[in-house]
């Protein structure tokens, strides 16, 4: 295994299922509370929420911040906005291959 393949490995273990990508995404445009990134999941899950949350911040990917006017609430830290260049093109990729998809079954 090339050190390509354990890169990848890693990064995907990072980011696995559907719910990691979605919540860094979703941060990329700076601090939120919990409850909004939440709700903007498609599969609303708080136990599972909160445990893809705990492994973003044990891979230093978000911080977690209590705040007198919004109470609980996340943001990415270094790492996790070094995910940008690669989540966006993940998200254009997909958005592409939707669309083909699409035009395919008409």
């Amino acid at each position: 295994m090339g050190d390509e393949d354990k890169g990848l490995r890693y990064t995907t273990s990072v980011l696995a299922g559907t719910c990691r990508p979605l919540i860094v995404t979703a941060l990329l445009d700076g601090p939120q509370p919990l409850l909004n990134l939440y709700q903007h999941l498609p599969k609303r899950n708080l136990c599972s929420f909160v445990f893809q949350l705990c492994s973003l911040w044990r891979n230093g990917l978000i911080q977690l911040r209590l705040t007198t006017h919004r109470g609980l609430s996340c943001r990415l830290t270094k790492a996790g906005q070094s995910t940008r260049p690669f989540l966006l093109l993940m998200a254009e990729w997909g958005q592409h291959r939707r669309e083909a998809a699409t035009d395919r079954s008409i």
